[in-house]
């Protein structure tokens, strides 16, 4: 695909058109859930991007998570994302995934959480494919230590 996939149409087209160059555009292909043996596939990432913000329906508070696939290579940068509400019923998922990231770390009741510290560290996770708006979509199902990859 071109670095620049947007450009401007100089005469000749409707106002506010744009051309796009598609030519270098493929389907996503969802994450394989199992390997070639049959067994749970487990993808090595790295932590791009987490952040503190509010649910849109709820106005909850939640922790938004971006991964990017650096292992098996043939998924290498592909993006997963996943979200963690902050209420005390859905801290489980938090939990397993500063474990995962922070295996030492010590989750009691005066634990420090700054999502920043958690960019660039590694976690292995399975997935489960799933339909969204007629696409079969990869979705985080659980998060491991990333030896857990190995």
């Amino acid at each position: 695909m071109a670095d620049k996939p947007v450009k401007k149409t100089t005469g000749g087209g409707a106002p506010g058109e744009v051309v796009l160059d598609f030519s270098g555009v493929k389907p996503f292909d969802p994450l394989d859930e199992r390997d070639e043996q049959g067994n749970l596939a487990y993808y090595t990432c790295t932590v791009l991007n987490f952040t503190l913000g509010k649910a849109k329906s709820t106005g909850d508070d939640k922790v938004s998570l971006i991964l990017s696939v650096d292992e098996p290579a043939k998924f290498a940068k592909r993006q997963l994302f996943r979200e963690y509400s902050l209420k005390p019923q859905a801290m489980p998922f938090l939990h397993e995934f500063i474990k995962a990231a922070d295996p030492s770390a010590k989750l009691d009741d005066q634990f420090r959480f700054n999502p920043a510290n958690y960019i660039g560290l590694k976690v292995a996770v399975t997935v489960e494919n799933e339909s969204f708006e007629e696409q079969i979509r990869s979705r985080v199902k659980k998060i491991y230590p990333a030896s857990k990859a190995r």
